[in-house]
């Protein structure tokens, strides 16, 4: 089922609780991805190296392979308008 959309998006990667089994469905999400030559778009609040970390070598690796890290900077926005409230 992981290999069928031509585009999955991954919202929020890194915020799960790290645990044996998260790591293992990463592996085989971005490993079905690569296998079925298929896009995947992944939001994360982590920095690439914080990502590489919390991934781990092995996961990171294929998930670079034939992606595009693509940071982005800039203030929360849900704390610009803060003072509204």
């Amino acid at each position: 089922m992981l290999h069928k959309p031509t585009v999955l998006i991954y919202d929020d990667l890194g915020t799960e609780i790290k645990r044996e089994i998260i790591i293992d469905f990463l592996y085989t999400l971005v490993d079905k991805r690569l296998e079925s030559n298929k896009s995947l778009i992944a939001t994360t609040n982590l920095t690439k190296e914080a990502l590489r970390h919390w991934l781990g070598k092995r996961i990171f690796s294929r998930l670079i392979y034939k992606n595009y890290i693509l940071e982005v900077n800039g203030e929360d926005y849900r704390e610009q308008n803060r003072d509204l409230f």
